[in-house]
């Protein structure tokens, strides 16, 4: 663990980028994660772009974002030991999930498209394993082109500042204060033979 009391400011780099990276990753949902050109034969070009939060993995990212930007800024109200410890906790597993979920759609963007678009075919009527072998076949043949847009690579960087900005809130957490021991009062003695012998022989 890093000696956060001898550079106090490095306490506060893992909670910004914890939210900074939160944000990033929030606003990168909500844009374009790919362009999907197709060209039939006979028929122009015809060109999708499709929104991270028009998918479940989107809605997820933006949902993990919004965690990671809360647990930042907790951290930083907070600025406890325990705070940087759980938080951070919370963050690390937010961010994992954010950089998880979009590396995954951008490492497959053609399985998202044949997934999607089968489903869509499946609900008209048509056999799922009919569509996904139609779809496959337009990809393969490059009748259909996936490309990957600035919303994914966006929500991938956010997800990585993170989980960067979460170990560092760890590793930068407050040292352990040491409660001191309080100093006992002591009693004060009071000697009762000695009032009473006074007592006796005081003369009269």
């Amino acid at each position: 663990m890093l000696d956060a009391d001898r550079w106090p400011w490095a306490r506060f780099i893992g909670p910004f980028l914890v939210s900074a990276g939160g944000l990033v990753a929030a606003v990168g949902s909500w844009l374009n994660w790919f362009r999907i050109r197709r060209r039939l034969p006979g028929t122009p070009v015809e060109v999708v772009l499709s929104r991270g939060f028009a998918n479940i993995d989107g809605k997820l990212t933006f949902v993990f974002a919004v965690i990671a930007v809360a647990a930042g800024v907790l951290i930083f109200y907070f600025s406890t030991r325990r705070s940087y410890l759980w938080l951070g906790v919370v963050a690390l597993i937010a961010g994992l999930w954010i950089a998880g979920l979009s590396t995954f759609d951008a490492a497959t963007p053609r399985d998202r498209y044949v997934d999607a678009a089968a489903a869509v075919a499946t609900e008209q009527g048509v056999p799922r394993e009919q569509a996904v072998t139609f779809f496959r076949q337009l990809v393969d043949t490059g009748v259909v082109t996936i490309n990957l847009q600035l919303g994914i690579f966006l929500v991938i960087a956010g997800g990585i500042g993170v989980i960067l900005g979460s170990v560092a809130s760890i590793l930068t957490r407050p040292a352990a204060q040491e409660e001191e021991p309080v100093a006992e009062e002591p009693e004060e003695e009071y000697d009762y033979l000695s009032d009473e012998a006074e007592s006796v022989y005081e003369p009269e």
